[in-house]
C-alpha cells in the first residue's frame, strides 16, 4: 500500500523469495518509476538479493504502467450511448478498379464541433454521455491490372488511397449523475481523432508496376471534458472508464501489392501518420469504477502510426515498398480537483499519456535486383501533465494512483527480400518529451490490501 497526502507517505513491510527459496524481507517507501528505471526508497532488515522485490514489481507494471494501458479503450463507441453528439466526417470513397486513375478521395472532415452540457441523469448499458469528431477515413485506393504485352507499353500504379481527415473539437461538460453498466461503456466519452488514411490499391502488369500508396492520416483535434462538483458517475464492468478522452492522430494507410510478371514491381509506400491533437479533463466531482482495467480518468493523445509497405514482385527487379513516416504525439492534460475511486486490477485512477507514433514496417520483395523496404524510425511522444488536488483511491493489482507519461513510438521492421541485394532494416524507438506531475491532494493506493505493485505516482 502506498499512501501520499502531500509531502507525506507511509510505508509497507512485505515479504518474497529468492531463487534458494529463502525468505528476504523488505521495507519500502515510496516506490516510483521513472523512465524505465524502478526506484525505490527502501531499508533491508535482513540479508538477500535485493533486486528479487523490484523484478516482482516490474513485472506486476508490465500492463499498468506502460503506454498500452489504456489502449483498448480510446474510441468509445456511441452505438448504446444515451446522450449522443455526433458529428463525425464521412469516409472518402473508394477508388474505381480500372486502368488509369483509381486513385480514392480523402475523407470528410466532421460537419461541425461538439460543445454540449448535459444536465440531466442518464443510466446506460452503453457509454452515457459521448461526444464525438472524429475526421473520416480516406478510400482505398483502386486495383489495376493490366495483363496483356500489347503496344504501347506504359507504367500501371494502383490507386492511391485517400487521406483522412484532421479531427474536430468537442468540448463537453457533465453536471449530473451519470451509470453504466456494459463493459467498455464509460461514463463520458469525448473523440476528436483524425481518420485514418486509405490503404493504397494493387496492381498488376506483366511488365512496369508500382502498388499504390497509402493515404496520410488526419490530425488529431481537440477534445475536451469538463466536470462540476455535482457531476457523479459510476461504471460497474470490466474496461469502462469514468472518463475517457482521445484526440489522437490517424494511422497512414497501407502500400499496395505490385506484382510486375517478367519485368518490375515497387510495392506502395506506406502513408505517414497524422499529429496528435489536444486532450484533456477536468475533474471537479465524484468518479467511482468497479471493474478490471476501469480507470477513472485516461486523456490520450497519440500520433498517428505510419502506414505499412507493401510487397514488390518482379522476376527482374522486385521492391518492398518503404513504412510510412509516424508523427508525434500530442498534448495530454489530466486534472482532478474530486474524488476518485477504483475497484479493480490495473484500474489506475487517472492515466494521462501522450505517445509518439509507431514507424511502419517495409514491405518485403521478390526479384533478382531490389530489396526490402525500409522500416521507419518512431516518433516522440509530446507534453503531458497531471494534476491531483483531490483524491484518488484503488482497490487492486496494478492499480496505479495516476500515471503520466509521454512515450515515443517504436521504429518499424524492414522488409525481408529474396534477391542479391537485402536492404531491410529495423530503426530505433524515439524519445519522449516534457512529463509533468503535480500533487496537493491525496493518492491511496492497495485500499482492500490487494494492491501488489500498485503504485501510487508513476511519471516516465
Amino acid at each position: 500500500m502506498a499512501l501520499f497526502s502531500r509531502r507525506s507517505f507511509e510505508c509497507a513491510d512485505f515479504e518474497c523469495e529468492d531463487f534458494d527459496g529463502e525468505a528476504v524481507g523488505r521495507r519500502s517507501c515510496m516506490p516510483i518509476l521513472t523512465g524505465s528505471r524502478l526506484l525505490q526508497v527502501a531499508q533491508s532488515p535482513v540479508a538477500g538479493n535485493p533486486r528479487l522485490a523490484v523484478m516482482a514489481a516490474r513485472l506486476t507494471l508490465l500492463l499498468g504502467a506502460t503506454a498500452l494501458s489504456g489502449f483498448a479503450l480510446l474510441h468509445t463507441s456511441p452505438v448504446h450511448a444515451q446522450v449522443v453528439i455526433n458529428h463525425d466526417g464521412a469516409p472518402g470513397d473508394n477508388g474505381a478498379n480500372v486502368i488509369g486513375d483509381a486513385d480514392a478521395d480523402d475523407g470528410h472532415p466532421p460537419t461541425g464541433p461538439v460543445n454540449y452540457t448535459n444536465n440531466d441523469p442518464q443510466s446506460s448499458v452503453g457509454s452515457a454521455f459521448v461526444g464525438s469528431a472524429v475526421g473520416g477515413r480516406g478510400g482505398n485506393g483502386g486495383s489495376t491490372v493490366e495483363p496483356t504485352l500489347v503496344p504501347p507499353f506504359f507504367e500501371v500504379d494502383g490507386g492511391n488511397g485517400g487521406n483522412g481527415a484532421k479531427g474536430g473539437v468537442v468540448d463537453i461538460t457533465n453536471t449530473a449523475q451519470l451509470q453504466t453498466s456494459g463493459a467498455s461503456a464509460s461514463g463520458i466519452g469525448a473523440n476528436a481523432s483524425g481518420g485514418d488514411g486509405g490503404n493504397g490499391g494493387f496492381a498488376f502488369h506483366l511488365l512496369l508496376i508500382n502498388g499504390g500508396t497509402g493515404g496520410r492520416g488526419g490530425d488529431g483535434g481537440t477534445a475536451t471534458v469538463t466536470t462540476t462538483s455535482t457531476s457523479n458517475i459510476t461504471t460497474t464492468a470490466d474496461l469502462a472508464n469514468g472518463i475517457t478522452v482521445n484526440a489522437s492522430g490517424g494511422n497512414g494507410g497501407n502500400g499496395g501489392t505490385a506484382v510486375g510478371g517478367i519485368g518490375s514491381g515497387k510495392g506502395g509506400d506506406g502513408g505517414s501518420g497524422g499529429n496528435g491533437g489536444s486532450a484533456s479533463a477536468d475533474n471537479a466531482g465524484d468518479i467511482h469504477t468497479q471493474g478490471a482495467f476501469a480507470k477513472g480518468i485516461l486523456v490520450r493523445s497519440a500520433g498517428g502510426s505510419g502506414g505499412d509497405g507493401a510487397q514488390g514482385t518482379g522476376i527482374i527487379n522486385g521492391g518492398g515498398g518503404n513504412g510510412g513516416v509516424p508523427t508525434v504525439g500530442g498534448s495530454a492534460d489530466g486534472k482532478n480537483s474530486g474524488n476518485i475511486t477504483t475497484i479493480g486490477d490495473f484500474a489506475s485512477g487517472m492515466v494521462v499519456q501522450s505517445v509518439g507514433g509507431g514507424g511502419g514496417d517495409g514491405g518485403g520483395a521478390f526479384g533478382f535486383f531490389g530489396g526490402g523496404g525500409s522500416g521507419q524510425d518512431g516518433n516522440n511522444g509530446g507534453t503531458a501533465t497531471g494534476t491531483n488536488t483531490g483524491s484518488i483511491t484503488t482497490s487492486g493489482v496494478g492499480a496505479i494512483g495516476m500515471l503520466v507519461e509521454s512515450v515515443g513510438g517504436g521504429g518499424g521492421d524492414g522488409g525481408g527480400a529474396i534477391d542479391r541485394i537485402d536492404r531491410s532494416r529495423r530503426l530505433r524507438r524515439r524519445r519522449r518529451q516534457g512529463v509533468f506531475g503535480n500533487l496537493g491532494g491525496s493518492i491511496k493506493t492497495g485500499a482492500d490490501g490487494s494492491g501488489d505493485g500498485a503504485i501510487g505516482i508513476v511519471i516516465q
